[in-house]
């Protein structure tokens, strides 16, 4: 998720557990918190390749952040914050922004390497967009309404009732999911499509509309279904084929390996593309990589922006 969601998250643990001790100190910290496992992006990564797969990694590992909970607590404890909470009030603060913050990511299409460094493939439950406010806004919310609590006594539960509510959306993306994937699978079964493997994302900003992406011979098929509405499909060819004998290899597995085999190989203009068919719609993508065939190691290449083609590709919806 966005850092401002997981930020808002953070404070809202902070408040439930010791806002009434620790006042304002209380969101802050939790926030702060919560705000840790993103701090890779700083990291100098030595290639795009690198900096592509290893962000939500080392940081966001169960394991690690999981060894790092009583460092951190630690540190708070060495701090005046020690006065205005106990060590286990500050430790479960700690505990719980550190490890709901890979859990959240989970949620998100990108990816999150939660069982590093056993090498298991990120993680991607796909329930929620990156940036979605129906989770941030309760959060936020909520914990605001609590530190103007003194001034309207029907506030100080807020930060109980955002908590709540975005939970409950969290539950019902996930039971959107299901629908929709059992929605997708009927369409593909319909037009005869054997699958390999499909995933399902939600659309920015809700989880009312969907799109998929479904990998099988020959190519992919990409569908986007809105709840109560209709579901278009459109096909699309790759050609694996083509990464045979790179010398961008090891990138390229790392690529596949990161994607979890949602991607396209596409020859443009001389070069070899591998394209993750996650993050956008067609023909517009977020990351894009040439491996070849003069490529030694892959390089990111600008993301694609085409309106005209994808209202082409989606047009009725």
């Amino acid at each position: 998720m966005d850092s401002i969601t997981q930020f808002a998250l953070g404070a809202a643990i902070g408040e439930a557990i010791v806002g009434k001790k620790a006042g304002w100190r209380a969101p802050l910290i939790g926030g702060a918190v919560a705000s840790l496992p993103d701090l890779d992006v700083l990291y100098p990564f030595a290639s795009d390749v690198a900096s592509f797969t290893w962000h939500r990694g080392v940081t966001h590992s169960l394991f690690v952040l999981a060894l790092a909970v009583p460092i951190v607590t630690w540190g708070l404890l060495r701090t005046p914050l020690a006065r205005l909470g106990g060590a286990r009030e500050w430790g479960l603060v700690v505990f719980l922004a550190l490890l709901t913050h890979p859990l959240l990511d989970a949620l998100t299409i990108y990816g999150t390497q939660l069982l590093w460094p056993l090498p298991a493939p990120p993680v991607m439950w796909s329930t929620l967009f990156i940036i979605d406010p129906w989770v941030t806004l309760p959060l936020v919310l909520g914990v605001l309404a609590v530190r103007t609590a003194s001034r309207f006594e029907t506030f100080r539960h807020g930060n109980t009732l955002g908590l709540a509510l975005a939970c409950a959306y969290i539950s019902w993306s996930v039971a959107a999911k299901l629908h929709v994937d059992r929605v997708f699978a009927d369409a593909l079964q319909a037009r005869g499509i054997v699958v390999e493997r499909m995933i399902s994302t939600p659309l920015p900003f809700t989880t009312r509309s969907w799109r998929m992406v479904a990998i099988h011979e020959g190519g992919y098929t990409q569908g986007v279904h809105r709840i109560g509405g209709e579901t278009h499909l459109a096909s699309f060819e790759s050609s694996p084929e083509l990464l045979g004998g790179l010398p961008a290899s090891v990138d390229i597995e790392r690529l596949k390996w990161f994607t979890g085999g949602f991607y396209k190989v596409t020859e443009e203009d001389g070069i070899i593309v591998l394209t993750d068919l996650r993050m956008g719609h067609e023909p517009n993508y977020a990351f894009r990589f040439d491996v070849g065939p003069d490529a030694i190691a892959a390089k990111q290449l600008p993301s694609t922006i085409d309106v005209e083609r994808f209202l082409e590709t989606y047009d009725g919806l």
